[in-house]
């Protein structure tokens, strides 16, 4: 049986594929959607940058580890304190659960990427769906190694990567989904 270090890297190495990488083309299948944020979601605090600003400004004041806090964070269990990580050219965040050794336990990463777009996101061979979140340009990444990903747009070339992994890839992209409702209000407002 796999010990906890051993699972852990496993993990954070997944997502490092999963996160990394360019791609000119998405396969899989479009489908639009508009979430709202959570009832009871806070409004975002983080002023907009003014449009004239790169879009590796815009994403250089977003603290990737400060888009969740402890409290947010209890309802999906017991997490340790957030590790960051230069993940594939990503500014990343973990937040790694307690774990007894015998239970599956999420673990959920936050990742700035300055230089690239919702557009540039990966297909990991269940296709990328292709959409809006709270009106911001999203796209939804699963992958049949438990984890899923939602990536929501800055800019036209900078995201931010909200992951799940290890549990279930069904699981991954439900949790991913009510992780998201908490970051996105706390980005800036997009470019129109």
């Amino acid at each position: 049986m796999a010990g906890k270090k051993e699972l852990l890297m496993w993990g954070a190495l997944t997502l490092t594929v999963l996160l990394g990488g360019c791609s000119d083309t998405r396969d899989g299948s479009a489908s639009p959607a508009d979430h709202s944020p959570a009832a009871g979601s806070a409004p975002s605090e983080t002023q907009s940058p003014s449009p004239s600003h790169t879009s590796s400004e815009r994403s250089a004041t977003i603290d990737s580890c400060a888009l969740l806090d402890p409290t947010e964070l209890a309802r999906f269990g017991d997490f340790g304190p957030p590790t960051r990580d230069n993940l594939a050219g990503a500014r990343a965040c973990y937040f790694t659960p307690e774990r007894d050794g015998t239970e599956r336990r999420p673990t959920i990463t936050v990742a700035l990427r300055d230089s690239q777009g919702v557009a540039s996101a990966n297909d990991q061979g269940m296709g990328i769906t292709q959409a809006t979140f709270n009106g911001r340009d999203a796209a939804q990444i699963p992958d049949k190694n438990d984890v899923c990903i939602i990536a929501l747009g800055l800019t036209e070339s900078s995201r931010v990567d909200v992951g799940v992994s290890g549990i279930d890839t069904d699981e991954a992209c439900d949790l991913v989904e009510r992780v998201t409702e908490i970051v996105e209000p706390k980005l800036p407002e997009p470019p129109r």
